[in-house]
Formats: C-alpha cells, sequence, structure tokens
C-alpha cells in the first residue's frame, strides 16, 4: 500500500483554525505537554542523584580521609564533619552550574 506521506502534503499557512478545533487541539496535545514536563522532572531529579552519588564516591574514598586528616583533623567526627562541609559545598556548586541551568 503506497500513497502520499503527511509530511509532503500541501498546506494553507495562512488558513487560521476555527474555535472549535483549536479547543480540540490544545485539548489532545494537553497531556502530552504534562507528559514532557513529567519526563524533565525525573531527568532532573535522576540527574540528581547521580550527582550525589559521585560525590559520596569521591568523598568516601580512604585516600580523601587521609588527605583530610594530613591537614590537622585528628579525630574521626572533626573528619566527618569537614567532608560534609566539602560536599555540600561542592553539590550546591556543581548543581547549580551543571543541573540547573536550564532549567526554569
Amino acid at each position: 500500500m503506497e500513497g502520499d506521506k503527511i509530511s509532503t502534503l500541501p498546506t494553507n499557512e495562512n488558513e487560521k483554525l476555527q474555535e472549535p478545533e483549536q479547543h480540540l487541539l490544545d485539548i489532545l496535545l494537553q497531556d502530552k505537554k504534562e507528559d514532557i514536563k513529567e519526563i524533565k522532572n525525573v531527568s532532573f531529579a535522576f540527574k540528581e542523584a547521580i550527582l550525589g552519588g559521585l560525590l559520596f564516591l569521591l568523598l568516601s574514598h580512604s585516600s580523601f580521609d587521609n588527605i583530610v586528616r594530613m591537614s590537622g583533623c585528628k579525630s574521626e567526627l572533626t573528619v566527618l564533619i569537614v567532608k560534609f562541609a566539602i560536599f555540600v559545598t561542592l553539590y550546591f556548586i556543581l548543581q547549580n552550574k551543571f543541573i540547573n541551568v536550564k532549567k526554569n
């Protein structure tokens, strides 16, 4: 079965849609717009989770603990607080630099 593709059919750019047709078109496309918003929200949450996970892996490595201890932190609690401060700072900077750039 052969025929013309819809994209190749002629159109009249000057023709305006009637109010009922425009309303029906808006109703039909509204679900698609909400689906796109939902996909963007899931994508944004996934990017944040990846960022948090990567920072966690970086800061939980034993060699990073040794670097923090060499800078003068002796107790485990102090090392943990320093790592927490570094995590929050890096997370905030990276999230605002790379993830939230296009989010409106």
